[in-house]
């Protein structure tokens, strides 16, 4: 199936960008109204599970057990996602360019229910790669608004 995906330039060093993005708990900060966030655990100093509750359109919602995988700082961040019979993987590639980072996210669905599967073939791949596209491209703001409260 086809994995839903967005990139953005955002004006900070790939360090930056890496460190924030490597916490967990700081991805909510960029998702908006759609992602809430029910559970967080800090299994060291960066948030590396949670439970999401994520509000689709149609009244939609899915209760979203999360968990980052694999880091390699600074250029990459894998995890994954479960609910029910349903898997995602998630990634976020970091490409370094001058004083700029180039920031990719992908969503693929590796399995899923029936439902699950309809809802991603019709409509769902499209309206998650949307708010993607949002997600990253809000990563901007919300780093410049983090430097300057330092």
């Amino acid at each position: 199936m086809r994995s839903a995906k967005a990139s953005a330039q955002v004006r900070a060093p790939a360090e930056d960008v890496y460190a924030f993005l490597a916490d967990l708990g700081n991805h909510w900060r960029l998702a908006s109204r759609w992602i809430e966030v029910v559970t967080l655990d800090r299994g060291g100093q960066r948030a590396d599970r949670a439970t999401v509750r994520l509000s689709g359109p149609l009244g939609l919602a899915r209760t979203v057990q999360t968990r980052v995988d694999t880091v390699t700082p600074p250029s990459a961040i894998r995890g994954h996602g479960t609910c029910g019979r349903t898997e995602a993987d998630v990634s976020w590639t970091l490409d370094p360019a001058d004083e700029a980072t180039r920031v990719s996210v992908e969503v693929r669905l590796m399995r899923a229910s029936p439902t699950d599967r309809a809802i991603w073939l019709c409509f769902g791949r499209a309206w998650l790669a949307r708010r993607l596209q949002l997600t990253v491209s809000g990563l901007d703001d919300v780093l410049d608004a983090l430097a300057r409260a330092a």
